[in-house]
């Protein structure tokens, strides 16, 4: 059995860690977009993503879980454009850990 996660909505602020990065609003300003329409454009693309892995979950035969955690994040919880702060990354585990429990009961 696979498992996937839908990412949540990220805000493009160009905030990134010292090794990597910014990721998504050097695009957004090189089409002239600002950070409300970014934001939109970001949350539209991982909705459609969420729509298909949710089609894939939907067949059986695929073997295939996926855990929603979109919405699960507050904006204060990004650390970066990409990346939670600890108590993020604990609340998007949860929701790993309720899918591997209703998948395995009594094994986790």
């Amino acid at each position: 059995m696979d498992f996937a996660h839908c990412y949540d909505f990220p805000l493009p602020t160009g905030f990134h860690p010292d090794c990597v990065g910014p990721w998504l609003k050097p695009s957004l300003d090189f089409y002239g977009w600002n950070f409300g329409q970014g934001t939109a454009i970001c949350r539209q693309a991982l909705m459609d993503f969420k729509a298909l892995l949710k089609r894939l979950a939907g067949d059986p035969a695929n073997l295939f879980t996926m855990i929603d955690t979109q919405g699960v994040l507050a904006p204060a919880d990004w650390a970066n454009e990409l990346h939670p702060y600890s108590a993020g990354f604990r609340n998007l585990a949860s929701k790993f850990v309720d899918a591997l429990r209703a998948a395995f009961p009594g094994r986790i």
